[in-house]
């Protein structure tokens, strides 16, 4: 029995590479991130990790949201 492929998938660029500019924030991001883990602020990390996560799903109304240190600890 021999399945016939559907080729509906159009592939277009990635986000990043239309937009560099978010490419650079997004990789700023990771390093903040590892920065902040590695000095023991997990909530710190957490946080740059969400940001990041909004633009690799092109979310940006939630990487423009910042949510501020006092609040991330409880």
């Amino acid at each position: 029995m021999v399945f016939k492929r559907r080729n509906n998938f159009k592939k277009e660029p990635h986000f990043f590479l239309k937009e560099p500019e978010y490419l650079l924030q997004y990789l700023e991001l990771i390093k903040n991130e590892k920065y902040w883990r590695n000095s023991g602020q997990y909530h710190m990390a957490k946080e740059c990790d969400r940001r990041a996560k909004c633009l690799l799903n092109r979310d940006m109304t939630g990487y423009l949201s910042v949510e501020h240190s006092e609040k991330l600890v409880y």
